[in-house]
């Protein structure tokens, strides 16, 4: 949890991955131990549209180059776009047409005022349809798109004047790669042939070290081509040019409508045109969103599995740390001065169906990877028991009678929540109150019972030790009042 620079951040077993809040945390219930995202493999399920919320298969996610072939965004506010139908008249010209006869007498009549041309006809409605955003209103209208007949599909593509040289130097560098690879390849192959015993080896050795005077050198072997960097016969590669387009005449004193200049993230996300004017933007396609299903590396079990269906948000698998392990909290900090001892109330949350013994230790400096500790802190030298976590508490106010605890070390208890007390001395007059300690309770594993067969052994108790390091924020001056206090739910 993090509240106004109050921070409770666990450790796992990966000593690269640097502590995380409990919440971004997974727990294998077969290995009983914490786990981070870097100790998770991550596996592709399914990928769909979220704004029609359907699956899409992964070859043409990947033809499409993972964007949405009907839905587009909205290049000013990112919403998703609606397809609006309108309906636009048909106008037709009368079907006699003037004689020559009358085309005379029109010429001899130049000089009175000519006639009105004859009305035109509406002979139906032909329907046509644009893009436009509920939010800010912008439409495809406004960047002098043309209509499109039908209602999905039929919406134009632009693609920029240099479309064609990235795609030669794409295909140009792919070849260049291949050969490398090939070579690595040839390179390794020679070098597992020219393994000999030690004593070949010396041998031969000796007999090259006489006649290196007289035989030829070795030449590495020269380079495989890879045809030329050219277009239709013209050099498509990079050149630098000393030649700049000169500035227009009202450059300095034209007033610039900062309202008609896109934005730099505008510009980012259509990195093929990069508009310069609000007019010149167009709609995106909308990117594809991609669910990941999460398996721990030690015993590959799924951690996390999401439902195929993208209408759904509930998941096959959900093993988050919050649903295993003890949450510490800091339920209330007062301001914290230089060498002053305060009282800080901190409550544990037990989300497990059985009662938990937890016990809290100071971690030592020496130890790898604890953090520098700028506080003397004093934790209650008993056991914490936490009772086991009820859905029936919650209807009614039962209130647990069989733990006698001591009213200097406990606050408050209800349920499976019990909040105690800590003392805190600051060690330094500026920087952050921070300390670690070993978190130590037992968990009861049924995981292994479940893959046993037989149906009289008990569930297995597994003691764990967890590092916790706590930040209580940066010390009080000493102009602050002393009555204020911090209460963090």
């Amino acid at each position: 949890s993090k509240m106004s620079g109050v921070e409770v951040l666990y450790t796992t077993s990966d000593e690269k991955f640097r502590p995380s809040p409990l919440m971004k945390l997974y727990f294998c219930v077969h290995c009983v131990a914490l786990k981070s995202k870097s100790c998770v493999m991550h596996e592709l399920d399914s990928i769909y549209l979220p704004s029609e919320l359907e699956n899409i298969p992964t070859a043409d996610a990947s033809v499409r180059k993972n964007r949405s072939a009907n839905s587009h965004n909205c290049p000013i506010c990112e919403n998703p776009l609606q397809v609006m139908a309108a309906a636009l008249p048909v106008l037709s010209l009368p079907s006699s047409a003037p004689t020559s006869a009358e085309k005379g007498s029109a010429t001899a009549l130049s000089s009175s005022p000519s006639p009105t041309p004859p009305s035109q006809k509406e002979t139906g409605a032909k329907r046509s349809y644009y893009m436009s955003c509920v939010v800010c209103r912008w439409t495809s209208r406004d960047a002098c798109m043309d209509d499109a007949s039908v209602a999905s599909g039929a919406w134009p593509s632009t693609e920029p004047e240099e479309a064609e040289q990235v795609a030669k130097l794409i295909s140009y560098y792919s070849k260049v790669l291949q050969a490398e690879k090939a070579e690595r390849e040839q390179k390794k192959f020679s070098q597992r042939r020219g393994r000999l015993s030690l004593g070949l080896a010396e041998s031969k050795l000796a007999r090259l070290g006489r006649r290196s005077s007289a035989g030829p050198k070795w030449q590495p072997s020269p380079r495989r081509s890879v045809g030329s960097l050219s277009v239709d016969g013209k050099d498509v590669a990079s050149k630098a040019s000393d030649v700049v387009e000169p500035l227009s005449d009202d450059f300095y004193t034209k007033p610039v409508e900062i309202s008609e200049i896109t934005t730099l993230k505008q510009r980012f996300q259509q990195p093929r045109t990069q508009p310069r004017l609000v007019s010149d933007l167009l709609p995106r396609k909308a990117h594809l969103t991609a669910r990941y299903s999460m398996r721990c590396r030690e015993c590959e079990h799924n951690l996390s599995k999401p439902d195929f269906n993208p209408s759904l948000t509930r998941f096959k698998i959900q093993l988050i740390a919050l649903h295993y392990v003890p949450h510490l909290r800091i339920t209330r900090l007062p301001p914290l001065y230089y060498n002053q001892e305060e009282t800080v109330i901190v409550s544990l949350y037990n989300p497990l169906q059985h009662a938990v013994p937890i016990c809290l230790e100071l971690c030592s400096e020496e130890e790898k990877g604890v953090p520098k500790m700028t506080a003397q802190v004093e934790l209650p030298d008993c056991e914490l028991i936490v009772a086991a976590k009820e859905d029936a508490v919650d209807y009614g106010d039962m209130e647990p009678t069989d733990y006698s605890d001591d009213p200097k070390i406990v606050h408050f208890r209800k349920a499976n929540r019990l909040q105690f007390y800590i003392k805190v001395k600051p060690l330094c007059a500026v920087g952050d109150v921070q300390f670690s300690c070993h978190m130590k309770y037992d968990y009861l594993s049924k995981t292994s019972l479940a893959l046993r067969s037989d149906s009289d052994d008990q569930p297995e108790m597994v003691h764990l030790d967890l590092r916790v390091d706590i930040n209580l924020g940066p010390v009080a001056l000493p102009s602050s009042s002393p009555s204020t206090i911090a209460v963090i739910a």
